[in-house]
């Protein structure tokens, strides 16, 4: 019999880590032992710790005492940013805090007034949301708080925002036709993209009426998705409405049907044969924007290589593969004769877009390095991102686009990136959120290795971090 552990080292002046923890992006490492067994190098290293301080006021400017404030890292599952807590602290007084006992690293600073946590009223409990450092409501308008190695920061201030929380009804209309099947999505949205926040699906009823419960304030996406009839094609519709503490009722959300796209798929594999078992993979259509939601979950491989999405929402989408074991990758996208790899596509609702080919490989890039961070620095704080020369393709979703963190020797590796000139950063002031951003992209451009990568090139380099500001 085994048993499982997690190993956690603690020491004064210093920020308690878990062994295999690489924060953000790597939790912390589970280790089997079976009886009388034995095992080495459980190596654990800690950096001196740092704090952040700071004053909450209420709305009206008096400080607010007996608030909880927390320090939270983010961390990213399926490109779905969630939060976890590396330091809280309760406001005395004068309002003031002081969040400690963490390494260097990016953190969100939120306040949430406790006696707002056992509350509700008839319908069931409520559960109110935190306010983000500089003092907003809204997840996309937090600012991170940068911590470097030896650098504190204090004196933030803000105010606490206590804003109850919204539930949402309405209904799916299919007009002239009935309703089998649904699902209603919902997640924040900002300047025509999809934020990467998690998302939730509300429970429907047989006659299409649907209850979102506990929607903190935010900007939000209803997308919908509903099915009138088996191996048909889907319908979908959509919804948008800033949402700050009323609740929302009455909202229709009309359901078109949705495009039919297909195509071939063409295994171009240089030492390798197309796996055996393709039942997992999907040739999927995702928006520009980032969502997931906007097509039906078909596309599956048939025995002739073809593929059928049987429903797409209206919009701009590109054309994916999903679930390709390794080392297949996609290579290229062709539609009537034109490379769209990388161009999303316009598609409209009720309209056939056919002879799709998507053409996989087995070739594939890899660009690894090895980062000099700072004496008392911990590696693992810093992110490495990976991004192209040609500005065009600074899209959300970017195939170009990838972000790594450095492991605890400083080294990275990036796999599959398409043939390009790509520039190379090194920064601790950004994470998966920020992929989409030009302003971070122009500014990281400044300072970046820049390298070119054909296809199947092995490369590797070496980045610098900057010493921090005192």
């Amino acid at each position: 019999q085994s048993k499982t552990f997690v190993v956690t080292a603690t020491k004064t002046g210093f920020a308690a880590r878990a062994f295999g923890e690489t924060p953000p992006a790597v939790p912390p490492s589970y280790i089997e032992l079976k009886n009388g067994e034995k095992k080495e190098d459980i190596d654990i290293q800690l950096v001196p710790h740092n704090f952040i301080t700071g004053t909450l006021l209420d709305e009206d400017g008096t400080p607010f005492a007996g608030a909880l404030v927390e320090a939270l890292r983010a961390l990213y599952d399926n490109g779905q940013r969630k939060f976890v807590t590396a330091a809280d602290s309760i406001s005395d007084d004068r309002g003031q805090f002081r969040l400690f006992g963490l390494p260097p690293g990016q953190y969100f600073v939120t306040a949430f007034d406790p006696a707002y946590s056992r509350v509700g009223d008839q319908l069931g409990q409520l559960f109110y949301g935190p306010t983000f450092y500089p003092g907003t409501p809204f997840q996309d308008d937090a600012v991170r708080v940068t911590l470097d190695p030896g650098v504190p920061v204090q004196g933030l201030k803000f105010k606490l925002q206590i804003i109850r929380p919204a539930r949402i009804t309405g209904k799916l209309i299919v007009t002239g036709l009935q309703l089998l099947a649904g699902a209603v999505n919902i997640g924040p949205s900002r300047n025509s993209r999809s934020a990467s926040f998690a998302t939730s699906e509300a429970d429907i009823k047989p006659d299409g009426v649907f209850q979102f419960a506990n929607i903190l304030a935010e900007r939000y996406i209803i997308r919908a998705r509903g099915e009138v009839e088996r191996q048909g094609l889907s319908h979908f519709g959509l919804w948008t409405q800033p949402v700050e503490g009323v609740d929302i009722s009455g909202v229709e959300i009309v359901l078109s049907k949705g495009a039919l796209v297909s195509g071939r798929v063409t295994w171009d594999g240089k030492s390798n044969r197309p796996p055996a078992d393709q039942s997992g993979i999907r040739v999927r259509a995702p928006l520009s924007d980032g969502s997931t939601f906007g097509d039906a979950l078909t596309g599956t491989i048939g025995l002739d290589r073809s593929f059928f999405l049987r429903g797409v929402m209206a919009g701009r989408h590109y054309i994916r593969v999903e679930g390709l074991p390794e080392p297949w990758r996609l290579k290229q996208v062709l539609w009537r004769g034109a490379d769209v790899t990388d161009i999303p596509l316009d598609l409209d609702y009720g309209q056939t877009y056919d002879g799709i080919d998507v053409i996989l490989t087995d070739t594939y890039t890899t660009l690894s390095g090895l980062a000099a961070v700072n004496a008392g620095d911990l590696p693992q704080g810093y992110a490495v991102i990976a991004f192209p020369s040609n500005t065009l393709n600074w899209q959300p979703s970017s195939r170009f686009i990838k972000i790594t963190y450095l492991d605890d020797h400083g080294r990275f590796m990036f796999r599959g990136l398409p043939p390009a000139e790509y520039f190379v950063a090194l920064t601790r002031a950004a994470d998966e959120s920020d992929l989409a951003s030009d302003a971070l992209l122009d500014r990281l451009s400044q300072n970046a290795v820049t390298i070119w990568l054909r296809e199947g090139d092995r490369k590797s380099i070496s980045l610098q971090a900057t010493a921090p500001k005192r």
